[in-house]
């Protein structure tokens, strides 16, 4: 993948420019400050590997060595103290085999499942190639294909939606919170109808998500710098693939109207003044017979909304609410829209 060290830069200082309803919330201001400075330090080449934290919360990297967390300050000339100590060595040493024979076991685990479910043996959904690209260690091996295990749960989460969405008469695609990009990724694969994107999400996660669908697509991506300021955003009236990345203020540019819009799992973690204004914004994007998906995990978790809350945000809209689970067994929270 490539590192664009500017264009990381130049997202950054544009947000720190905006309004704070354009900004990080709480849940996520100190985690994208560690990202960026990981990012920086250590580039995106290896981000979904054990050993990378830059996409901590939104990525697949599998959580194995405790060590990895205590990268900088006060932790960091603890740990290389500890490397003095060879009693000290060999207790974590110890406890990152153990940790990696059960990261291991429910490798296969997940195996099982995924030769035994409809993904495999009659399923309707292509999976990407190269699903492992960015050092992704989460993963189930068949034959001499490496699957991703994070695309099988989105693409699960997909087909669930797409039970209540017709996602093949549509051609325009919004999205707020993208993680790295497994979804659109997912969508452009398998609707060849959908040809028009547009990804909205916070620095740096946009800056991963950027740089990992452009590894794909190339030119077929556009960055959040090449609108100026105050431009109207606008696709070109044809059939060919535009992907568009943009950053939270750049809502209020786009002069398009789409037929869907998805949110996977991250509106609960913003303050509710900040979805409502991002529901105010999206609604005025879309037209009459646009689709509307929410995906939420259930959650208590400190500055994060209740999940059920999140229809009433879209006065719009009339929505069907349901709970299933995805292929590995995890309960999610669908709010279908129309």
């Amino acid at each position: 993948m490539k590192n664009n060290k500017e264009l990381l830069i130049n997202m950054l200082d544009h947000q720190s420019k905006s309004n704070d309803l354009y900004r990080p919330g709480p849940y996520w201001e100190n985690k994208t400050k560690n990202a960026t400075k990981r990012i920086i330090k250590f580039g995106l080449n290896d981000f979904r590997s054990h050993r990378s934290l830059i996409g901590l919360s939104f990525a697949d990297n599998p959580n194995l060595d405790i060590r990895s967390f205590w990268d900088r300050g006060v932790r960091f000339f603890f740990i290389k103290l500890l490397k003095i100590f060879v009693p000290f060595q060999k207790i974590f040493n110890g406890q990152l085999r153990f940790t990696k024979d059960l990261f291991e076991q429910n490798k296969q685990l997940k195996k099982q499942i995924f030769l035994n479910s409809i993904f495999y043996k009659n399923s309707k959904f292509k999976i990407p190639k190269d699903t492992t690209k960015a050092g992704c260690e989460d993963f189930i091996q068949t034959d001499e294909t490496k699957i991703s295990s994070n695309y099988l749960r989105i693409l699960s989460e997909l087909e669930i939606t797409c039970s209540h969405i017709d996602y093949s008469q549509g051609k325009s695609f919004l999205e707020i919170g993208s993680g790295f990009g497994v979804l659109p990724h997912c969508i452009i694969e398998n609707f060849s109808n959908i040809r028009k994107i547009v990804i909205v999400d916070i620095c740096p996660n946009l800056y991963i998500s950027n740089s990992y669908i452009q590894s794909f697509y190339g030119n077929q991506v556009r960055s959040f710098d090449s609108f100026k300021k105050g431009e109207k955003i606008k696709f070109k009236d044809d059939n060919s693939l535009e992907i568009f990345f943009l950053l939270p203020d750049q809502i209020v540019d786009i002069d398009f109207k789409f037929d869907y819009f998805n949110n996977s799992h991250s509106f609960i973690e913003m303050p509710s003044e900040i979805v409502s204004n991002y529901a105010n914004k999206v609604q005025l994007l879309l037209h009459n017979n646009s689709k509307i998906s929410l995906l939420s995990y259930n959650n208590n978790y400190e500055n994060t909304l209740d999940a059920n809350s999140l229809p009433s945000f879209f006065k719009d809209f009339d929505f069907n609410s349901f709970e299933n689970q995805d292929i590995f067994g995890a309960t999610v929270l669908f709010h279908i829209g129309k």
